[in-house]
């Protein structure tokens, strides 16, 4: 009858062993689960320290003007620079003119000078 009932119900040691391999099994399965949680919680928390980090970049680059504002000031520099050389050009020319004619009125006020003490 216990050879009958070993065959059905196998050894008492097989149903422990059984019992003992299933609860190993079992410890290693939610020891590997914890784990991947583990890394699942670590992979959140490093994808939000990045989604601050780029957030932060956004704004500091949102403080900075764009390339197309600075090209647009830049050509308005360049543009009254321009403006500042022709100036400085003309009145450069303007003030050698007069004082060429100073030079000229000068010259002809001594010579006018140098008659009148001649005549006098």
């Amino acid at each position: 009858m216990s050879r009958l009932m070993s065959e059905v119900w196998g050894s008492p040691d097989t149903e422990e062993q059984m019992l003992t391999k299933l609860e190993g099994e079992i410890k290693v399965f939610f020891a590997q689960h914890k784990h991947v949680r583990q890394n699942a919680e670590d992979s959140q928390k490093a994808i939000s320290i990045l989604e601050t980090r780029v957030k932060n970049y956004e704004e500091e680059i949102a403080k900075h003007p764009s390339i197309d504002t600075l090209s647009a000031k830049i050509e308005v520099l360049e543009a009254e620079n321009e403006s500042l050389k022709n100036f400085l050009k003309e009145s450069s020319e303007e003030e050698a003119k007069k004082k060429k004619e100073l030079l000229e009125k000068h010259a002809q006020d001594m010579a006018e000078l140098a008659d009148k003490l001649k005549k006098s």
